[in-house]
């Protein structure tokens, strides 16, 4: 399905509007504290158990996946022709086992450069339970044998504590390893975060629950064949409710950890932690608001020259949760923040990063404003924090939309997840930006069963295939962890 929804959606370019084809395309402060903290590595104590309950199921399609229900909307290519008779790719002409050909070799415009349909679902792949409890998938990261892995928590009995989990897949999805954890105490325990090395070392991060503790930041090194090379766990100054969000590697192979810890007097501060790959923590930061109230970092991107991009939120007085970014050099000295405030002084938050070639970055989030239960909400900042372009989006219909997750292709375009609002119903969400900000294909994905459906964390292929994972509600077994791959 096409179709323009120019008057719903507003960009912001310099602070000057601008159309495109079918769709307007469309603060600081606070206080720093830094210091080595006691993170005790736990290799021997932890155990690793291979899941042994659960359903899973798999599909592939052509432009869509039974039971759910995917539209995609695209802004489409000039049609071309060509003086060769000769069927091919490129030459503007619909041939056999041609999805589309608009007669270039731009990938992303509606009809790709191999002459398949730009943001077109190929296959996907849900796991559940089975005991009638939400699973839910958080993050997704390539390994260099094109095989990859996906993070998230599972319950594996009714009304049970959540047990975190992590799956490995094959290049076309197919299931090649499962392994769950659960912490030494007895509530919940989440994967939140995963990176690859060069050698299919597996960087896991998230909390486990530790009793008389709380939740405790957690990472782990899995090694390419599942087994743990070492554990760092940390317990905050409060011993209550810590855990990490967003792992990523910088350009040395270093591991960036951001998240949060608990402390007596302030609420939640955002943690941020560098390690070495084998283990050692090297440093670790961490930030109080202005507003000294619950402060959360959600996800963490690096630079090409090391520095950091972290983003969240920070709680300020009278105005709920304000968007939250922070620059730091690469030894961990915040060089500047940007925080913004949504119209309505309700919650906002940014939970995905991406950082450009050139030292930009793009954020995304949600802001929620009077009439609308959320709008996503996608930015792009120069280096020096200056904001180039903003695209604040209700949906389509107006009903509401938000971001997760962000992630830079090879072409230097955007691929965001989330959600969307159609008709009372919260689908999946999968749409590509350029690099200047003009949305070039949205899709939704919908389970079929009217739950809530969408889109955490999002990666992107050497072939510029996207993989997408969240959580979809086929109506069989509440809502279930969902892995999808598109076309660019």
């Amino acid at each position: 399905m096409v179709s323009c929804y120019a008057s719903l959606v507003r960009k912001v370019v310099l602070a000057a509007l601008s159309t495109s084809l079918c769709s307007c395309s469309v603060g600081q402060g606070g206080r720093f504290a830094d210091g080595q903290s006691d993170g005790a590595a736990a290799g021997s104590d932890e155990t690793t158990d291979d899941e042994t309950g659960g359903r899973d199921s798999s599909s592939t399609s052509g432009s869509t996946a039974s039971p759910s229900e995917v539209t995609t909307e695209w802004v489409t290519g000039t049609d071309g022709g060509d003086t060769d008779d000769a069927p091919r790719c490129g030459d503007g002409v619909l041939d056999p086992g041609e999805e589309c050909d608009d007669g270039n070799d731009v990938d992303g415009d509606g009809c790709n450069g191999d002459c398949r349909l730009s943001g077109r679902l190929i296959w996907e792949h849900t796991h559940s339970s089975g005991v009638g409890e939400v699973d839910e998938g958080f993050d997704v990261a390539f390994a260099p044998d094109g095989t990859f892995h996906v993070v998230g928590y599972v319950r594996l009995e009714p009304g049970g504590s959540t047990q975190a989990w992590r799956r490995r897949f094959s290049s076309i999805g197919g299931m090649l390893a499962t392994q769950t954890h659960a912490g030494p105490g007895s509530g919940n325990n989440q994967f939140r975060g995963v990176v690859t090395d060069a050698d299919g070392n597996a960087y896991v991060a998230g909390y486990e629950h530790v009793t008389g503790e709380g939740t405790n930041a957690w990472v782990r090194r899995y090694a390419s064949d599942g087994t743990t090379a070492w554990t760092v766990t940390y317990d905050g100054p409060n011993s209550a409710g810590d855990g990490f969000h967003g792992i990523t590697r910088d350009g040395a192979g270093n591991l960036i950890l951001i998240g949060h810890h608990n402390t007596p007097s302030e609420g939640h501060d955002i943690l941020l932690r560098k390690m070495s790959p084998a283990g050692n923590v090297l440093w670790t930061r961490t930030y109080t608001g202005a507003g000294g109230g619950n402060d959360v970092g959600w996800a963490v991107a690096s630079t090409d020259d090391g520095h950091l991009y972290t983003v969240g939120y920070v709680t300020l007085p009278l105005e709920g949760r304000n968007m939250w970014l922070g620059k730091y050099d690469t030894d961990g000295n915040l060089l500047w923040e940007r925080t913004y405030n949504g119209s309505a002084n309700l919650d906002d938050q940014l939970s995905g990063v991406a950082a450009g070639p050139d030292g930009e970055v793009y954020v995304c989030g949600q802001a929620n404003a009077e009439g609308y239960p959320w709008e996503a909400f996608v930015r792009r900042y120069s280096a020096a924090g200056i904001i180039e372009w903003t695209e604040i989006d209700p949906g389509a219909t107006g009903e509401g939309a938000h971001c997760f997750g962000i992630a830079r292709d090879p072409d230097d375009n955007l691929v965001v997840v989330g959600g969307e609002r159609v008709d009372g119903d919260r689908h999946a969400l999968v749409r590509k930006y350029a690099r200047d900000g003009e949305v070039l294909w949205t899709t939704l994905v919908s389970g079929g069963a009217g739950g809530t459906d969408y889109g955490r964390d999002v990666a992107i292929a050497e072939n510029k295939e996207i993989l997408v994972t969240g959580a979809i509600d086929k109506g069989v077994d509440a809502r279930d962890i969902w892995v999808a791959r598109f076309t660019p």
